[in-house]
């Protein structure tokens, strides 16, 4: 097995790091290597903000209720972007584009797709990561801490730096909950089909919190799913003041 298979195949979410700073020419090379990914029909609809200011992170921080928001070495913020090529075909006589909804799921994939080229690339090297979707908590105090523009969206944050733990890894659900071949397949009873990966995860701790388990993975989702209920419609509100159209003609 090659080295960035094991990394992968250990990938763990890090967030206790330690001082060292990782070097400019590593930064480099990961914004490289991000910027090298996939893009939908090659418009690179996406943008990447490298946050160095600590008043900044400190403020993300604190939208985002998470202390390491701040303490890591490197702080990416992945940016839906379609005010580059909306600008552009504004100047070549094209008004009125890119504010559509296919626009805007574009710009998510391309985002995470680049993100996740990033964490690949960092995890080769022995740099810790973490992702931060708590950043859609504010989604307007973010905007403004990073001057986005209209036609703009931050979609995920990401943080960056060398280990100062071991997490132990994270259980998963069984492959063949996941994995098919050819078409979809359903079970008949889904809770009774993971009883023993919902043990497994009753069993995880956090290091966020070593005084508890996670909780089973069944309780886990009928409560995350509870409580998103409200804040779809907020998403899309937020969406639609960034200057994307969601209504669907």
């Amino acid at each position: 097995m090659n080295s960035t298979l094991k990394s992968q195949l250990e990938h763990r979410t890090i967030r206790k790091f330690t001082d060292e700073k990782i070097d400019k020419e590593i930064m480099d090379s990961l914004f490289a290597v991000a910027v090298r990914s996939a893009s939908g029909n090659g418009l690179y609809s996406y943008s990447m903000i490298h946050v160095k200011d600590d008043d900044k992170k400190s403020k993300i921080a604190e939208i985002c209720n998470q202390p390491y928001v701040k303490n890591n070495s490197d702080l990416i913020i992945f940016v839906v972007d379609m005010y580059r090529n909306s600008k552009i075909a504004k100047e070549n006589g094209l008004d009125d584009v890119g504010n559509d909804l296919d626009s805007f799921i574009q710009g998510v994939s391309d985002a995470l797709i680049a993100a996740q080229s990033m964490v690949v690339a960092a995890e080769s090297l022995g740099i810790g990561t973490v992702y931060f979707g708590s950043i859609l908590k504010d989604i307007k105090g973010v905007s403004e801490i990073l001057n986005l523009p209209k036609l703009t969206f931050p979609i995920i944050g990401l943080g960056l730096g060398y280990k100062n733990h071991e997490p132990a890894l994270k259980p998963r659900l069984p492959r063949h909950m996941q994995v098919f071949e050819d078409e979809y397949k359903k079970f008949d009873n889904y809770t009774e089909t993971i009883k023993n990966f919902d043990e497994e995860m009753n069993e995880y701790i956090d290091l966020r919190d070593t005084t508890k388990t996670v909780g089973k993975f069944t309780t886990q989702v009928v409560n995350k799913l509870k409580n998103s209920l409200g804040r779809n419609r907020n998403m899309i509100d937020e969406i639609k003041t960034r200057g994307f159209d969601m209504d669907i003609v």
